[in-house]
């Protein structure tokens, strides 16, 4: 390796490192994405499932997009989403409306909500998209753990976490779409399997 290749890789090594340590969410993702390696793809909840919510943070771009992709595939199932920390009424990201037309979904009516104990309660499948999050909702709803599973972790390869493309540059969406489109895709399959 020339020495220029071996300052970058040495500076990456620092600043991913850096971001390990300062950022619990990374932290938590982290750990995630070395235990899905070692464990495999996760366990669908022992139960029939019929009722899927979908979580991100705001709900307004990854969540709704994934709960129609879902919807779409699965229209068997009733399929929700909802933001561990947003505003009732808000509408979808400008970015995510457009990036999401080009994979067929129109989230123009979308309109976030916040979770509510009411959204729990009766729902078979809780699906996040990031370590951080699974593990908040663990903590606030500790009845729901065995149903809570990350949505990334039905992609085929890592990284798992689906972090939030909210604020970043149009490629970034769409690469974060992609994965999610590819991600419900594989758990739908899994669902059609479980179903028979």
């Amino acid at each position: 390796m020339m020495a220029s290749g071996m300052t970058v890789w040495i500076s990456r090594a620092i600043r991913s490192g850096g971001r390990f340590v300062t950022s619990p969410a990374a932290r938590a993702n982290a750990v995630h994405e070395w235990r899905r390696r070692l464990s495999g793809e996760p366990a669908l909840p022992p139960a029939p499932i019929g009722t899927v919510l979908v979580l991100c943070h705001g709900n307004i771009c990854r969540s709704p997009f994934a709960e129609a992709l879902l919807q779409r595939q699965r229209p068997d199932l009733a399929v929700r989403s909802a933001g561990l920390a947003a505003g009732e009424g808000a509408p979808a990201d400008p970015l995510a409306v457009r990036i999401a037309k080009d994979f067929g979904v129109d989230l123009a009516a979308h309109r976030s909500r916040p979770l509510t104990p009411g959204l729990l309660t009766g729902t078979d499948l809780l699906l996040v998209m990031e370590a951080s999050q699974a593990r908040a909702l663990r903590k606030c709803a500790p009845d729901s753990a065995r149903r809570v599973l990350m949505l990334g972790d039905f992609l085929a390869n890592g990284p798992f976490a689906l972090p939030d493309p909210w604020g970043r540059p149009q490629e970034i969406f769409a690469a974060t779409f992609a994965r999610i489109d590819a991600a419900v895709g594989r758990l739908a399959a899994r669902l059609d399997r479980a179903s028979r």
